[in-house]
């Protein structure tokens, strides 16, 4: 009789788990505003690894989005969606805006200077960064959009280097099923001895992959 119950239940909180998955799938649909050419300004080349940046007028927001503002800019970190499935692409991008009462700032950096960084069960990777010194200058009132890149690193002699090697080489973002912690940092400071006036600039969202 125990063991029965004990299957029993086990089958209900499976069916609630997928149930609750597909009803995520329904209801976290892109909600982004049109990508249309009007709304980007340019494209611009912030130096060193950092070119071909889109520049709008107006953020692109997701439906999965977290904005953090702070003295000087405002940082967005956004998904299309919350809940994917384990062959879903995953499409995150950031963009950061300088609030600022001039009308540019200079800011100090390594490339990239917008890092994203990914953690949930055998993941966590993100926030590669040149080790040079830097500088970009960032027009007040444009928001600057960031498209998601892998980074990161693994030894070759280990046991899952062959796993890591693909991973990284496969642009697109695809994670097995589970729960997962996107995070954006703006990694430059406001002179050049950058640790001693960093911009403290850092959102979070998670994400669910579920079958």
């Amino acid at each position: 009789m125990k063991k029965a119950f004990l299957i029993v239940t086990i089958f209900c909180l499976l069916l609630v788990f997928f149930v609750g998955c597909e009803y995520e799938h329904e209801q976290n649909e892109p909600r982004t505003t049109e990508n249309t050419d009007m709304e980007i300004i340019n494209m611009v080349d912030l130096g060193c690894c950092v070119k071909n940046i889109v520049v709008r007028e107006t953020a692109l927001i997701g439906a999965n989005s977290v904005t953090y503002t702070g003295n000087y800019f405002i940082i967005t970190l956004n998904s299309d969606k919350k809940v994917y499935s384990p062959t879903d692409i995953i499409s995150i991008w950031g963009t950061l805006e300088y609030i600022g009462e001039n009308d540019s700032i200079e800011i100090w950096h390594g490339c990239p200077f917008i890092h994203f960084l990914v953690e949930g069960g055998i993941f966590n990777f993100g926030g590669g960064q040149r080790d040079i010194l830097a500088s970009s200058v960032l027009q007040r009132n444009r928001v600057y959009h960031f498209d998601f890149h892998k980074s990161g690193g693994w030894s070759a002699d280990a046991p899952d280097a062959e796993f890591w090697e693909n991973f990284f080489r496969e642009e697109n973002l695809i994670l097995p099923a589970g729960e997962y912690t996107i995070t954006i940092k703006g990694a430059f400071g406001l002179t050049e001895r950058v640790p001693d006036n960093p911009s403290g600039l850092m959102a979070k969202l998670t994400i669910i992959v579920c079958f």
